[in-house]
């Protein structure tokens, strides 16, 4: 398995270092800025969905023809991609709680760090759960639009004015309630991936 977490990290070097550079830059300069909201949430979402970017180029490039005749279970294909979900969306949670909490000017504590870290790395672990079984099971192109349209349908649940009591359900509930739900559905999706990927039909 580690061979091919090596193998995805270099896909994102190779393919996508450019995102990560202007990731990098832009996290650099929210350090010292006063307010660093503008760049956090790409540094939450981005990271998470990476991983499926990388399963876009796998499909293109034919590489699960070439797993299938590797001695490796197809379990372990998706046992791969899903704790290399876990690196980058770590990775992002911890510049993101960085850019929030460490800045000129302002009292550094632990605890807020530690609180934002874990909320950050809860809230990113969504993308890979909702995208990775979609585009496993439709494929890079058909996944693409499934993906955008949960996207959108979860933006016009919550993000309108109408869902105001639903924000006030979710609000009721304590905060590491919200931490444990994240963490049982993005156990399902490595799952439901996992039962997806070796019913799949390579070609």
């Amino acid at each position: 398995m580690k061979a091919l977490i090596r193998k995805d990290f270099y896909e994102i070097m190779t393919n996508f270092r450019t995102i990560l550079v202007v990731l990098l830059f832009f996290g650099a300069v929210a350090v010292f800025m006063k307010d660093a909201q503008f760049i956090t949430p790409y540094m939450v979402i981005l990271p998470g969905s990476l991983s499926s970017s990388v399963v876009n180029l796998e499909e293109r490039e034919k590489w699960n023809l070439f797993a299938g005749s590797l001695p490796i279970r197809r379990k372990t294909v998706i046992d791969g991609k899903y704790v290399f979900s876990l690196i980058l969306v770590l990775i992002g949670a911890v510049l993101a709680a960085i850019c929030t909490n460490i800045r000129p000017g302002q009292v550094f504590s632990i605890m807020d760090f530690i609180l934002s870290l874990l909320a950050f790395f809860c809230i990113g672990l969504l993308i890979p759960a909702f995208t990775l079984p979609v585009m496993y099971k439709f494929g890079p192109e058909k996944g693409r639009y499934v993906s955008m349209f949960l996207i959108i349908t979860c933006v016009l649940i919550f993000g309108t004015g109408s869902s105001m009591k639903i924000w006030e359900t979710i609000g009721s509930f304590p905060i590491w309630a919200g931490g444990i739900a994240i963490v049982v559905v993005f156990v399902l999706s490595w799952l439901l991936s996992i039962k997806i990927y070796e019913n799949k039909e390579m070609s």
